[in-house]
């Protein structure tokens, strides 16, 4: 069984390296935004997000948001990977999943284990037969293919707009970072 533990910690520093505190930069679609949570993010848990118990989830929801706040929506919205064998590969997929969405992490994964010759379909859904083939498969060979297919999806979003420029060197190192563990 994979450790949120684990994952988090890998997750943290990617999310809050420049969204620890209160951001609202134009050029970043998420808009709003406090510890990797957006304020569309903190809007889908309905009355939850709602932290100043003002009646309405707003900017103002996302500054008052406390760490303890962001972790609980981090392991309820987007830690899906708990079946998972290998730490280190369900970190890679938990972060994944945190910055571009849980089905994308988990098709992303489907991609890479289909390039490595398992026979799973790419639905975006984390089931069985997928859970199965990355449960068998190497993580050693697994998590190269799947920064590559993240960095390409970062390359790509950085050229659809070039006002996106100034995140690619943190994008590019997110998608090539790999979890360790000490020994």
């Amino acid at each position: 069984m994979a450790d949120f533990n684990f994952a988090y910690a890998f997750m943290a520093p990617h999310e809050w390296n420049q969204k620890r505190n209160y951001t609202n930069d134009p050029a970043d679609p998420g808009g709003p935004t406090k510890f990797g949570i957006t304020l569309a993010t903190l809007k889908g848990f309905g009355s939850l997000g709602d932290l100043n118990h003002d009646g309405k989830v707003d900017a103002a929801d996302v500054q008052v948001m406390s760490e303890a706040d962001a972790r609980l929506f981090y392991k309820t919205r987007f830690w899906r990977w708990e079946a998972l064998a290998d730490d280190i590969l369900a970190a890679k997929c938990f972060d994944i999943g945190v910055n571009l969405g849980v089905g994308t992490a988990v098709g992303y994964l489907q991609t890479a284990l289909r390039a490595l010759g398992h026979d799973v379909v790419v639905d975006c859904h984390l089931g069985p037969m997928t859970l199965g083939a990355t449960n068998a498969a190497d993580p050693d060979d697994v998590l190269p293919v799947l920064c590559k297919i993240q960095r390409q999806h970062y390359e790509n979003w950085v050229a659809a707009a070039p006002v996106r420029e100034k995140y690619r060197p943190g994008l590019v190192a997110r998608a090539m970072a790999v979890p360790t563990k000490e020994a």
